[in-house]
């Protein structure tokens, strides 16, 4: 199995998945040698550990290069908490992912869309949903998506149960 099957099988357990979060390679590593079966990133860690306040101020890259060094060190399935996908434009999301998707990693956690210049949360729409949903199933790797953030919108639901009845 690869990881992103590992990482999906992980969630099909009888008992709950614990993801501890890591905000760097040494951090995920002693994360792994504690027990762990599965890390997860922190957005907020990550950025602050590389001097850059939260909220999608880093860029994509720089956050897949801190995951592929994470994957690099660790044998468990690594998340990564990708933000908002590091900008509101679905094509830029989807670029944004595929470099993502290049670091190794088991899962990606997607965010609602935030604006910094109002300080508002905007609801994941089905777009966005479709453009990431196309590198993410490709490669085969669990896709997190918040039910909160999807309620009202039924193509997006719509646009994730054609997803998940794809993937099985």
């Amino acid at each position: 199995m690869n990881t992103a099957e590992i990482f999906s099988s992980l969630h099909r357990q009888a008992k709950p998945l614990i993801l501890p979060n890591a905000r760097d390679a040494a951090n995920a590593k002693i994360i792994e040698d504690a027990g762990a079966t599965a890390i997860a990133t922190t957005s907020a860690g990550v950025a602050w550990a590389l001097g850059y306040p939260d909220g999608y101020r880093m860029s994509a890259t720089l956050n897949a290069q801190v995951a592929r060094s994470i994957a690099r060190v660790i044998k468990v399935p690594l998340s990564v908490d990708f933000e908002n996908g590091y900008s509101g434009n679905p094509p830029v999301v989807a670029e944004n992912v595929k470099i993502l998707l290049d670091a190794g990693i088991g899962g990606i956690n997607i965010e609602e869309r935030h604006d910094i210049s109002t300080h508002t949360r905007k609801r994941i729409g089905p777009d966005l949903v479709e453009f990431c949903i196309t590198g993410i199933k490709s490669r085969h790797l669990y896709l997190f998506l918040l039910q909160s953030a999807a309620e009202k919108e039924s193509r997006l639901i719509a646009a994730c149960r054609r997803f998940v009845i794809g993937f099985q």
